[in-house]
């Protein structure tokens, strides 16, 4: 089946696919595999992806206005410079586990129980995005904003390189490990010897 031409896609498996500066907008994929595609600066405005898995693809610059990712996982992938915060909240449930997530936008989301699992999260953006009970264990979260964000129950054992500031987050009940979670003192006025 071709991507570009056809609309609407049911356990389909995709591989080695490579577009570029392409429109995919409006498009259905129900309980499709992607696997090991690349997908730069392309517009899938107004798509829908229902149970679908991304598997060592990469996805880059690419337009995701308007589109439903419902029960959508991504694993080993590496996603720049994507504003999730433009897709349609309706049922959104999306995970990901092992991925690069570099400079992406969850900004004001509802990412209750999201998995983060194991994944290398840089420059990316959590302001004021309910992500309580997400799992962030094992991941490595450098330079990544986390602002007027909810916490609760968030799992980040074993995480690294977070700053999280328990005063503009609400952080009760979160889970984190020794030495990692001495980083949380920091913004406070204080020595510690």
């Amino acid at each position: 089946m071709n991507i570009k031409t056809n609309q609407s896609f049911e356990e389909q498996k995709f591989t080695n696919l490579n577009y570029n500066q392409e429109i995919l907008s409006s498009k259905f994929f129900v309980n499709c595999d992607f696997e090991q595609c690349n997908f730069t600066d392309i517009n899938f405005i107004n798509s829908k992806f229902t149970e679908c898995t991304f598997t060592d693809c990469e996805i880059n610059i690419s337009k995701f206005d308007g589109c439903k990712l419902q029960e959508v996982s991504f694993n080993k992938c590496k996603l720049a410079g994507i504003d999730f915060s433009a897709v349609n909240e309706i049922l959104l449930k999306i995970d990901f586990k092992e991925c690069l997530i570099n400079g992406c936008n969850f900004a004001n989301l509802e990412l209750m129980h999201t998995s983060f699992r194991e994944c290398i999260i840089k420059e990316s953006d959590f302001y004021e995005t309910d992500l309580s009970g997400a799992d962030f264990s094992k991941s490595d979260l450098n330079t990544t904003l986390f602002q007027n964000t909810k916490l609760e129950k968030a799992d980040f054992r074993e995480a690294i390189n977070y700053a999280i500031d328990p005063k503009n987050n609400k952080i009760s009940k979160a889970c984190f490990s020794m030495p990692e979670a001495l980083q949380l003192l920091s913004f406070f006025d204080i020595n510690i010897e």
